[in-house]
């Protein structure tokens, strides 16, 4: 026996532990999905691959050890296991793929090992007690909404060779209280901060040419925030809502100011529109 197949034990409600042998060098697609009563799952060392929603929806899955052997892990494979507290993750992986550990709602902390080099779409996606993430520096590429809705989270940092931050990729992290964008950043994408309530101060670095549309939206702890001359466009809601902005300085490489850009922002009290301004919509 060397594969458990796609679909090979999908819905088994009532399966609580199960012992791979070590032939097995690959578990398919959906292959323990929806297995409701799995507690315990031994993976041997022989496994180089775990299929796209392998174990999605396994509720009562505690925790796992994923080998160094495991070279690819499919999209959601680990999605919706709500008691999933510990993983170990392998060191051979490049990728963790697309909602692959989203909706672990008991997870707290995870140690990503430096053989990755790009953080899917949604990887961790509404791991709500998620509170610390050890992102290597091998990492060039955090997806969108990679940790989207991960609201006790107080630590992350961002790698030096990543050079996007991505839609969504840290909204509504609510517990996230500073963070270092990292220098070679030249773009922060919509809504990449928004909701991040605790957020009191970030550094936008020199090359970014571009804040997104809601990129710091309800960012309440914001007082001040510096915009390098690097900065052409403010897109639409930037800053929407940080009500306790007092000060902001906008550089002279502005050119175009969307609309609601500092719309609510109730402390604000003094700004100065850059000459070389050809747009300003509804901002205020």
């Amino acid at each position: 026996m060397t594969e458990i197949g796609s679909l090979a034990f999908y819905s088994c409600e009532n399966l609580k532990e199960v012992i791979i042998p070590e032939s097995v060098t690959s578990i398919g697609e959906d292959a323990f999905s929806t297995c409701e009563s799995l507690e315990n799952i031994d993976i041997p060392s022989s496994v180089k691959s775990i299929g796209y929603e392998a174990f999605w929806f396994c509720e009562n899955l505690a925790n796992i050890s994923i080998p160094d052997s495991v070279e690819a892990i499919g999209m959601y494979a680990f999605s919706y296991c709500k008691s999933l507290k510990e993983v170990s993750v392998s060191k051979s992986l490049a990728c963790l793929e697309r909602a692959v550990f989203s909706n672990c709602e008991s997870l707290t902390d995870i140690t990503i090992p430096s053989s990755v080099e790009a953080i899917g779409e949604g990887a961790f996606f509404n791991c709500r007690n998620l509170k610390s993430v050890a992102i290597p520096e091998s990492v060039t590429s955090i997806g969108k909404g990679a940790f989207k809705n991960c609201e006790s989270l107080t630590d992350v940092n961002i790698p030096e060779a990543v050079t996007c931050i991505e839609h969504g990729a840290f909204e509504y992290c609510k517990m996230l209280e500073e963070i270092t964008i990292p220098k070679f950043v030249t773009s922060i994408e919509r809504h990449a901060f928004s909701g991040c309530e605790n957020l009191k101060s970030v550094v936008i670095p020199d090359l970014v040419e571009t804040i997104g549309e809601g990129a710091f939206k309800r960012c309440n702890n914001f007082e001040n925030i510096i915009i390098p001359d690097s900065v052409k466009k403010i897109e639409m809601a930037a800053f929407m809502c940080c009500r306790n902005l007092k000060s902001i300085s906008i550089p002279e490489s502005v050119t175009e100011i969307g609309s609601l850009a500092f719309y609510s922002c109730e402390n604000l009290k003094a700004v100065t529109i850059p000459s070389l301004v050809k747009i300003i919509e509804y901002c205020l």
